[in-house]
């Protein structure tokens, strides 16, 4: 079978396809490589090395990276997940850490301590987060207190949820997802 490829050739694969090492590298060439223009003296000695790309490449980190989580990973186990991160990504979210969900199971009752220990490894590497995420509008990721509120209960505790979170990580996390999935739960409407 013969495959016509469009802009996207990668895109345009059936589901039987393979990517081909020349696709993969057409690709990083177009979007992750660029040319740099050095003026030196003739059979002058340069070395460059790159030491960080401006791409993102990021993940999203567990809870159990944490050492105050429900089911914290051994110290071994952290360390080594630690210096993966710090090999191989420049950006990440905290998988449910961030959560409303994690934050405040108890109405009143907020904390972050899960999600400053993830932050502050994050931190401690060099790697930006973004917040992931300030609202979640499925049904079985809402806290149960929710449910019974009232509109206007519900839309003060909204309020507070994000008054909440981008305040305690004002200077810390410059960019938030909002909703996660609003495609798929439709809670808040």
């Amino acid at each position: 079978m013969t495959t016509s490829y469009g802009q996207d050739e990668l895109f345009d694969l059936s589901p039987t396809e393979k990517i081909s090492e020349e696709q993969v590298n057409k690709r990083i060439a177009k979007y992750r490589m660029g040319d740099i223009i050095i003026k030196a003296p003739k059979n002058a000695k340069i070395k460059i090395e790159q030491t960080r790309h401006e791409f993102l490449f990021g993940t999203a980190i567990p809870n159990e990276i944490a050492p105050s989580s429900k089911k914290p990973v051994n110290d071994t186990d952290r360390e080594k997940y630690l210096e993966i991160l710090k090999d191989n990504f420049n950006y990440a979210v905290h998988e449910n850490a961030l959560k409303w969900l994690d934050n405040e199971e108890v109405q009143g009752e907020v904390t972050y301590k899960v999600a400053d220990e993830i932050w502050e490894m994050c931190h401690e590497r060099s790697i930006p987060m973004r917040g992931h995420c300030i609202y979640w509008a499925k049904d079985e990721f809402m806290n149960e207190w929710l449910f019974p509120l009232n509109n206007a209960q519900l839309r003060k505790a909204v309020v507070e949820r994000g008054t909440s979170v981008v305040s305690h990580y004002k200077g810390r996390i410059n960019e938030f997802d909002l909703n996660n999935e609003m495609l798929h739960g439709d809670f808040f409407r």
